[in-house]
């Protein structure tokens, strides 16, 4: 595993076609539970015989023998791209794998505080490589619109894109809004 690695631009503006499967994890927003989804989904794979390249900004992935990337203060187009994209191009070059699972640090959209270019570091991955499932985390009440609203904005990065969507058992407080409109649990 590489402990640290940076979203650093390649020295060549090459892109790459990323061969491999891959299965994105994100989050409408932080807190979601997307390492624990990321280390079950890895530990059942491998189970049954998959060999996945994984990959979070998660410090604790480590210890799992996954790739640690510090999460980017900014996130450059096309330089974030090309890095993610080159990082993914080497290691399938160099390693016999079946898969990606890549858990992306932080939640896909700009949250209301704005902090830490939420959703681009999702969206530089989007651009990088074809992801083929999407593993979508997001709190209890999340509102079924959001939810429906980013399903379609995905697609237009590959519209056969496989949706799995997780709710996380934190729950956060919210807003008084129409219950309708959110997801409960009882």
């Amino acid at each position: 595993s590489n402990l640290l690695l940076s979203y650093r631009k390649p020295s060549k503006n090459l892109f790459y076609r990323i061969k491999k499967p891959t299965i994105l994890i994100c989050g409408s927003e932080r807190d979601t539970h997307k390492f624990e989804v990321q280390i079950n989904l890895y530990s059942q794979l491998k189970k049954n015989g998959v060999k996945l390249h994984s990959v979070t900004n998660n410090y604790i992935g480590s210890l799992y023998n996954f790739d640690v990337f510090a999460y980017p203060w900014s996130v450059v187009f096309p330089d974030t791209v090309l890095a993610i994209n080159s990082y993914m191009w080497q290691v399938e070059t160099c390693t016999e794998i079946d898969g990606w699972l890549v858990n992306v640090g932080g939640g896909i959209e700009k949250t209301e505080s704005g902090i830490f270019n939420f959703g681009k570091l999702s969206e530089a991955f989007l651009c990088a490589v074809k992801v083929d499932i999407i593993v979508f985390c997001v709190h209890p009440k999340t509102n079924l619109e959001f939810i429906q609203r980013k399903i379609n904005q995905l697609h237009y990065y590959n519209q056969n894109i496989i949706f799995y969507i997780v709710l996380s058992d934190t729950i956060l407080v919210f807003s008084p809004s129409d219950s309708k409109t959110n997801l409960e649990i009882f």
